[in-house]
């Protein structure tokens, strides 16, 4: 059992994942079973959510999920990994600490995450992104790809191409917005 409310205790286990490079549907309902657990609303006295502890088991799980996870050991595509993620940087936004030494790269993460919940992945909108949301899109985009360079993982070359070929996919399907909400090719 894990320490509920100790970040080290999440952090270490997170980095076991990372360390064997195996982070796919058993480990997730591994780390989801302890989170669960501790970070529920009926446990919402027991720890804040806007502390720099509770972002950092939040923004370290989303990078999990973002790089690592594989459902049953097999590759999942960027828009499965997003998704599964999405909570977790969301957590880190709405915690609003942005004191948190990672909070402005959490909210790009959590960007490009709410774009593939809103734009990408929900079959039933038919609202069109605008060119604000296009532009925040690039944006985060960008500072996601800068970031890698200071990923620690012994993968990172996978990981680096699965993210370039992640965000190749994503602005070749967008594609069209672009051109209809006048932005242009020297900005994407």
């Amino acid at each position: 059992d894990l320490y509920p409310y100790r970040k080290e205790a999440y952090l270490r286990l997170l980095e076991a994942y990372n360390d064997n490079n195996m982070f796919n549907d058993v480990q997730s309902a591994e780390f989801m079973e302890y989170y669960n657990k501790a970070f529920n609303e009926k446990n919402e006295g027991e720890y804040d959510k806007g502390s720099e502890d509770y972002a950092d088991i939040n923004f370290n799980a989303g990078i999990t999920y973002m790089y690592m996870y594989a459902a049953d050991d097999e590759n999942v595509s960027f828009k499965v990994r997003a998704l599964k993620s999405y909570p977790f940087f969301r957590e880190v936004v709405n915690g609003n600490n942005k004191e948190y030494e990672n909070y402005k790269l959490a909210k790009s993460y959590y960007t490009i995450c709410d774009f593939y919940k809103n734009y990408v992945a929900n079959q039933t909108n038919t609202k069109e992104p605008g060119k604000d949301i296009y532009e925040e899109l690039i944006s985060s985009l960008y500072e996601c790809v800068e970031s890698l360079e200071e990923y620690d993982n012994e993968n990172l070359p996978y990981i680096k191409l699965t993210m370039y070929e992640a965000i190749s996919d994503l602005l070749f399907g967008q594609r069209k917005g672009f051109v209809a909400t006048g932005i242009g090719e020297e900005k994407v």
